[in-house]
């Protein structure tokens, strides 16, 4: 079966380009960006970067009370770097781009402040050394009102500002300033006397050549970018005018370090926040942002800068057109690669939500199916190195309620070899759709029927890993059930928000959707019968986040990794505690894959002697594990030399 699913990709600009992404700029880039110059201090390779848009005036204001928006922003050494407020002339809405303080300077924001009142605070900056960086014009109540943001100029640049332009006053001071200053913020707007600009420059310590270019046209923008291939946009402002349409400032300034840049246009809120998702998966920071009226709505500009080096990764181009393939395949997948806590890969393909045309990325949440069994053998560890479990001790020391045929030990249990039941006839339990409280009260289901072998012989069993969690949550009685287990000693201290048990009633969750091999929508079951064995969810991210810490024993001690990928026995499985574990090319490779027919599968892989995680997340659970193949020919991928071709190809699906 071939799908026609769409695969979403940013557009490449071209002049004919119209709609939510006709800007692409991708090269090399200045160390220059708001506030622009020293360019280490205030664009460095890597920094860490926040948006917020769409606030209202009062929520943005919130400097104390219950929200402390503003607060906690400084709290987390952020400041404004961007600030967009968008207008209907009674209440805005702002957006802000902020930035982290890396060497501490000074700065403030002022708004809603008329002209006196913002011609004092300029001065005022002025006189504390401070210098302007952006500065906007907007409408609260029928009267023009100013917003700025200022830094402190410890290195003592010139600079200067001004507002409310015409155009022939525009293009004079932009003469004035061409020799000596660089634009790192423009402004474009509607006035009662009609279209107006505000501008600020610094000092061109750098020398870099660069190209102001106000009341552009849709065309014009897409021409720029052609005709400026050499340059990279700092910032991109929009506003509806009465005689000519929509129009465009932008500023770009000369490429010289190697550093990608993005810039998309006329999105809808929908389309910013998946371009957005994008952006965060192919490593990029949003530097400049936009909210603006259209004909056809609000729309939204993004500028974006490369901030990690995954976009250089040897593996990159490989992997997307492997992964672009499964797509044949499935609706859609996600996938990320780990080393030595970097994130060298990470990627949504295809569809998340084929009605409503959501694209996969990275932060999609995904069921773990089996894959919650590697999860289960690191808690199960971390209990013994806490004392409150051993491996060898029989599971009804800690149920002691479990019916007496239960002869298995803890360990037995982790390793499926305690000879406890699967699924009948490899079908679903009718009990997938029914809360349970616990571990103990989910195992009261099945635990009277007999065990199918003498421990410790093979036998992979989901309803044994229940069990399990009946065991673990007995032996921490701190905690109400298995599922709390899990977060206090897995999800919260290792700060893997979304890597937790499954739990349909929190609705804030992103849940890619789940679709048999018709891409029918399938239902979701409640699984709290089997946390451990098979009811965990979380991203991709999450899941290799988890992978790369348990490698760097930053979650249990070394000798308890040793301990976990030792098979009990050297014959009958490749299963140790949680995991399987293989030798390729001479490397220990641990590794779980997952799969809940037909609706989802996953795979996680580790390499705990070079520090590399694999995961992957499909949302179909057809045959053959989509996630388990896709894994390991990532593997063959990455443990290959980079021009080496990989001949893994996608194996078509069973009818």
């Amino acid at each position: 079966m071939r799908r026609s699913s769409k695969s979403w990709r940013p557009r490449r600009v071209v002049a004919s380009a119209i709609g939510l992404a006709v800007g692409l700029s991708l090269g090399v880039v200045p160390a220059q960006a708001v506030p622009g110059v020293p360019s280490a201090v205030f664009d460095p390779n890597s920094v860490r970067a926040a948006l917020y848009r769409d606030e209202l005036s009062g929520d943005f204001g919130l400097w104390n009370g219950p929200g402390r928006l503003f607060d906690r922003r400084t709290e987390q050494n952020l400041m404004v770097v961007d600030l967009d407020i968008e207008s209907n002339g009674t209440v805005y809405r702002v957006g802000s781009v902020w930035q982290e303080n890396i060497d501490g300077r000074t700065w403030k924001l002022e708004r809603d402040l008329d002209d006196m009142a913002f011609a004092a605070a300029a001065a005022s900056a002025q006189a504390a050394n401070l210098r302007m960086v952006d500065q906007e014009s907007y409408l609260v109540g029928g009267q023009r009102r100013y917003a700025g943001v200022w830094v402190e100029n410890r290195e003592g640049l010139n600079w200067e500002a001004r507002r409310d332009m015409d155009r022939p006053a525009l293009d004079a001071f932009t003469a004035a300033k061409r020799a000596a200053h660089l634009p790192i913020d423009i402004d474009q707007y509607m006035t009662s006397a009609g279209v107006r600009w505000s501008a600020v420059w610094v000092e061109n310590t750098e020398n870099l050549t660069w190209h102001l270019e106000p009341d552009m046209s849709s065309a014009d923008v897409s021409a720029r970018f052609t005709e400026y291939a050499a340059f990279r946009m700092l910032g991109l402002n929009s506003t509806p005018t009465a005689t000519n349409g929509q129009r465009y400032a932008g500023i770009w300034v000369a490429n010289r370090n190697g550093r990608g840049s993005y810039m998309f246009r006329d999105m809808t809120s929908k389309r910013f926040s998946e371009t957005w998702n994008r952006m965060v998966d192919e490593g990029f920071r949003i530097v400049a942002f936009d909210r603006y009226e259209t004909a056809a709505g609000t729309r939204y500009a993004g500028v974006w800068r490369q901030d990690s080096a995954r976009h250089h990764w040897a593996y990159r181009v490989r992997l997307n057109e492997r992964i672009q393939k499964e797509l044949e395949q499935v609706p859609g997948v996600s996938v990320a690669v780990y080393e030595n806590g970097d994130a060298r890969y990470q990627r949504g393909f295809g569809h998340a939500d084929i009605a409503n045309d959501v694209p996969m990325d990275s932060g999609h949440v995904g069921d773990l199916a089996s894959t919650s069994k590697a999860v289960a053998g690191v808690l199960t560890m971390k209990m013994v190195e806490a004392g409150q479990v051993n491996l060898s001790t029989p599971t009804r020391t800690y149920v002691p309620t479990m019916p007496g045929h239960h002869t298995h030990t803890i360990g037995q249990l982790l390793s499926n070899r305690g000879c406890v039941r699967n699924y009948i006839n490899d079908q679903g339990e009718t009990w997938d759709d029914t809360p349970y409280a616990s571990a103990l009260d989910a195992s009261r289901m099945f635990w009277n029927d007999g065990l199918v072998c003498t421990p410790p012989t093979y036998h992979y069993s989901t309803h044994g890993y229940t069990l399990l969690g009946a065991a673990l949550e007995a032996a921490d009685p701190g905690t109400e059930n298995i599922r709390q287990v899990v977060l206090d000693r897995l999800t919260t201290p290792h700060g893997l928000e979304t890597l937790r048990p499954s739990d349909l009633s929190r609705t804030g969750v992103r849940r890619m959707t789940q679709y048999n091999g018709d891409d029918e929508v399938a239902a979701r079951d409640i699984e709290d019968w089997k946390t451990l064995g098979g009811g965990m969810e979380s991203n991709v991210v999450d899941l290799a986040r988890f992978g790369d810490k348990l490698v760097r024993d930053q979650i249990i001690r070394p000798e308890s990794q040793t301990a976990m990928w030792t098979r009990p026995d050297n014959h009958s499985s490749n299963y140790a505690y949680g995991w399987n574990v293989d030798t390729v090319n001479g490397r220990l490779i641990a590794s779980k894959p997952g799969r809940q027919e037909p609706v989802n599968s996953a795979y996680l892989e580790v390499h705990p002697t070079q520090n590399i995680t694999i995961a992957v997340l499909v949302n179909t659970g057809i045959e053959p594990n989509r996630a388990t193949a896709l894994g390991q020919c990532i593997r063959d991928i990455i443990m290959s030399a980079p021009t080496t071709r990989v001949a893994c190809e996608p194996t078509p699906t069973t009818p």
